[in-house]
C-alpha cells in the first residue's frame, strides 16, 4: 500500500513572537515615562539600563547554540582550517562549513574524492549530534565549464550538493528529512573571482547548519502516514 502523506498547514502563531516583542517593548517604555515622571532621574536611567541589559540578554542567549556549535567544529577541524581546506562562518542563517574544492574534489568532477570522503565522515559525525536541519549548497567560480556530463556550472554546482547530501544520508544516517540542496553555481562568491585565490575559494561546497533563529523561516516538514 502506497503511503499517504500530509502537508502540515503552515503555521500561523509566528506573528506572536514579533507582537509579545512589541508588547514588552511598549511595558519598558512606559516604565521609563513613569519613573521620569516621578522626577527620579536616577532611577529611571537603572531602569532603561536594566531593560537594555535584559534584550542584550535575550539576543546573546538566541545566539548561543549556534556559537557552540561553531567553536566544537572549530576545535575539531583546526588542521584543516589552517590549511584551508574547510572554512567555517557564522552569520544570521547559522553555521556554515565551507567545503574547499581542492580538498574534496578533483576539478571538473561531482564525485568527492578518498581523502575528502574521510574528512567528511568526521563532519558528518559532528552534524549527526545537531537536531538542525541541513541544507547543502555547490558553488564554482566562473570560469566557463562545458562537458558531456556538466554543461555549466549550475549543473556541476548542484551535482556536488547531491553528492554530499547522499553521503550524509545513505553513510552518516542523517535523516532525509533534515536536508535539502541547491545548487548556485558562479552567482553566489564568497571572494573575487579575480585572483586564483579567490576563484579557489569561489569553488566549495557548503553545509549550512540552519540557525535557531533562521529555522523559524524553513517550510514546514511533511509528515508520513501509513
Amino acid at each position: 500500500m502506497r503511503k499517504r502523506t500530509k502537508q502540515t498547514a503552515p503555521s500561523t502563531d509566528r506573528w506572536m513572537v514579533s507582537y509579545a516583542d512589541f508588547i514588552t517593548l511598549l511595558f519598558a517604555f512606559f516604565v521609563v515615562l513613569f519613573a521620569a515622571a516621578n522626577s527620579d532621574a536616577k532611577k529611571a536611567v537603572q531602569i532603561a539600563h536594566a531593560v537594555e541589559s535584559a534584550f542584550k540578554h535575550r539576543a546573546v542567549a538566541a545566539e548561543a547554540p549556534d556559537a557552540s556549535v561553531k567553536l566544537q567544529l572549530e576545535e575539531a577541524f583546526k588542521e584543516e582550517i589552517e590549511k584551508n581546506v574547510i572554512h567555517i562562518v557564522q552569520d544570521s542563517r547559522g553555521v556554515t562549513v565551507s567545503l574547499a574544492e581542492a580538498g574534496f574534489f578533483d576539478s571538473g568532477s561531482a564525485t568527492v574524492s578518498e581523502s575528502g570522503l574521510l574528512v567528511l565522515q568526521r563532519i558528518a559525525e559532528k552534524l549527526q549530534a545537531t537536531s538542525a536541519n541541513l541544507r547543502v549548497e555547490g558553488h564554482t567560480d566562473n570560469s566557463p565549464i562545458h562537458t558531456s556530463l556538466f554543461p555549466s556550472n549550475w549543473e556541476l554546482s548542484a551535482a556536488r550538493a547531491t553528492n554530499v547530501l547522499e553521503y550524509l544520508i545513505s553513510n552518516a544516517g542523517i535523516p532525509p528529512q533534515r536536508l535539502s540542496a541547491a545548487g548556485y553555481g558562479e552567482y553566489r562568491p564568497t571572494a573575487t573571482n579575480d585572483t586564483p585565490e579567490g576563484r579557489a575559494m569561489n569553488r566549495r561546497v557548503d553545509l549550512v547548519i540552519i540557525g535557531t533563529e533562521a529555522q523559524k523561516l524553513e517550510p514546514a516538514q511533511v509528515l508520513q502516514k501509513n
